[in-house]
């Protein structure tokens, strides 16, 4: 039997580039969900028109991948990694490839804009039931 790799999460925040279109977000959110199914990644991305934050969680390897993808994607802006490490539980969202939610407030987002580590997780945890989340 082969052996399965661990998972990892991540959780990242960043902002829209002046140069990119917030029109564009649905369509990465479409692309996103193929590319995530096929690689076992699961997870959120919440928008707010101009920032976003996305938790990812998934093998390793294929996680990091993406990570470093999406970072070098010139749609974003302030890249900041909040998080990252062994997933030491099941899936937060074993059922999304990715959930994706236009934040309700624009200040939605600002209880992430200091947090680090577990503390920003938690503030997602506690923002994806006040939005629309679209698995």
């Amino acid at each position: 039997m082969a052996r399965q790799e661990p998972l990892y999460e991540l959780l990242y925040t960043s902002s829209l580039a002046p140069t990119a279109s917030a029109g564009d977000i649905a369509g990465i959110a479409r692309v996103s969900r193929a590319h995530n199914a096929d690689c076992g990644i699961t997870g959120a991305l919440i928008f707010d028109g101009q920032r976003f934050c996305q938790y990812l969680e998934g093998p390793g390897i294929a996680v990091l991948d993406l990570v470093r993808r999406i970072a070098s994607d010139p749609r974003h802006v302030d890249f900041v990694i909040r998080h990252q490490g062994p997933l030491s539980g099941p899936r937060r969202f074993p059922a999304w490839h990715l959930g994706y939610a236009l934040a309700h407030e624009g200040h939605d987002l600002d209880a992430l804009a200091d947090a680090q580590g577990d503390e920003a997780v938690a503030r997602l945890l506690q923002l994806v039931p006040q939005c629309e989340l679209d698995p």
